[in-house]
C-alpha cells in the first residue's frame, strides 16, 4: 500500500490488522497464544503506532551487530522463535521506504531460519507493506528493490 502523507494509509492498516487478527483468531485448531499476523516497523514510533515491536526486536537481531557480520541463532533463540512463530500467517511491515536491502535481506533470512523453509521468500509467508516513497530513503543502503551488488538476495525482480 503506497500513499503520500495524510493518505490515511495507517487508517487503512488498522482495518486490515483487524480484519486479519480476526480471521486468524477465529480458527479452533489455532493456538491463541501463538503470533499469526506479526507487525514490525524500523522505527520505534511507527511500530507502535501500528501495536507492533521494531524490526531488530521482533528478529532478535542486535541494533549495534553490523548486517555484514550478522550472526545466526543461538539454538535457544531459533527454539524460542520457532516455537512462538509456528502458526505466522502474515508479516505487516510500515514505511517500508526506509527500510534498506540489508535489512530487508535480513528480515527474509530470518524467516526462513525460524520456519526452517529456505526454498521460498519469507518461507511463504504473506508480506504486506505499506510506505510513502516519497519521504526519506534508507540511510546509507539501497531501496530493498533496487538491484544491489553485496552478496544478498536481489529481492525485487521476483516480487514485480
Amino acid at each position: 500500500m503506497i500513499g503520500g502523507f495524510g493518505t490515511s494509509k495507517i487508517f487503512t492498516l488498522k482495518f486490515i490488522i483487524e480484519g486479519l487478527l480476526r480471521l486468524y483468531n477465529r480458527d479452533v485448531s489455532s493456538d491463541l497464544t501463538k503470533t499469526k499476523v506479526l507487525f514490525m516497523a524500523s522505527i520505534c514510533k511507527v511500530a507502535f503506532n501500528i501495536d507492533g515491536l521494531t524490526i531488530h526486536l521482533t528478529l532478535n537481531k542486535p541494533a549495534q551487530q553490523s548486517l555484514s557480520r550478522l550472526s545466526n541463532f543461538s539454538l535457544d533463540s531459533l527454539n524460542k522463535l520457532t516455537c512462538q512463530y509456528e502458526q505466522l500467517q502474515f508479516v505487516v511491515i510500515d514505511e517500508i521506504s526506509i527500510v534498506g536491502a540489508r535489512i530487508f535481506n535480513v528480515i527474509d533470512n530470518r524467516l526462513r531460519s525460524i520456519k526452517h523453509i529456505q526454498n521460498n521468500f519469507f518461507s511463504g509467508i504473506d508480506v504486506i507493506m505499506t510506505s510513502d516513497f516519497f519521504q526519506a530513503p534508507p540511510i546509507k543502503d539501497n531501496c530493498f528493490f533496487q538491484n544491489i551488488k553485496d552478496n544478498i538476495n536481489a529481492l525485487a525482480p521476483n516480487f514485480w
